[in-house]
């Protein structure tokens, strides 16, 4: 029961309109590892999660990222035939692809 208490307890503190703005806000931005935009982003949620009373740090450390300029998928018969060919996105946040 105490559980129960907690969890409802819990649920009435979340707002859905700071749920929805904070979503939006992030939204915004492409969040392309390593970009401005992602620092922006995270400087937001750090604001934010500054505001609830919560310690927050970021670390930073040296990475190799690639961003594929363009892409293609290829489905090919036993021989080696093109059956049929896509253009894709390259990167992590594309959308999804009609392939139907």
């Amino acid at each position: 029961m105490q559980s129960e208490t907690r969890e409802a307890d819990l649920l009435s503190q979340v707002s859905r309109d700071r749920l929805w703005q904070t979503n939006s806000r992030i939204a915004q931005y492409v969040r392309l590892s390593g970009s401005a935009d992602e620092r922006e982003a995270v400087a937001y949620i750090r604001a934010t999660l500054d505001e609830y009373g919560l310690r927050t740090s970021l670390i930073d450390h040296p990475a190799l990222i690639s961003y594929p300029l363009a892409s293609s998928l290829e489905v090919i018969d036993a021989d080696g035939a093109t059956l049929a060919h896509y253009v894709c996105l390259g990167h992590a946040f594309s959308a999804s692809a009609d392939l139907a």
